[in-house]
């Protein structure tokens, strides 16, 4: 379903931004709809994510029971699978539930998020 592309600039490091804001899936447990913001960051190796099948991959969970914390770890497993990116962060801002926001973060290494904040903190 993750259609990919060969990156020409693979010797260049530059990190790609994705930012979905429509993202749903199903709670497990009551059934509900999770809605969340989902960002991706990654600096490609020698493969690039192709943007339409990016969006129509995120779509995919509508219909599904997942847990919020399961579901940034299966996104991240899938894209590393699909393009094995030198680095890739994903973010989920789920909107408030029970009276309580969540962040999810998930990195490929699990290095790369200390980095990303590192130089996200540059910027700020």
């Amino acid at each position: 379903m993750l259609k990919t592309f060969e990156v020409s600039s693979a010797r260049q490091n530059y990190w790609i931004p994705f930012a979905f804001s429509e993202f749903t899936s199903l709670s497990p447990v009551t059934g509900q709809a999770n809605f969340a913001k989902i960002t991706i960051d990654y600096l490609p190796n020698r493969i690039g994510l192709e943007n339409k099948s990016l969006e129509a991959y995120l779509e995919s969970f509508h219909d599904v029971q997942i847990r919020r914390e399961e579901v940034v770890n299966r996104i991240l497993d899938d894209l590393v699978d699909a393009c094995e990116p030198r680095q890739m962060i994903i973010r989920a801002s789920f909107s408030r539930r029970d009276g309580m926001n969540m962040t999810i973060h998930a990195a490929h290494p699990p290095s790369a998020l200390k980095h990303w904040q590192s130089a996200k903190k540059d910027f700020a």
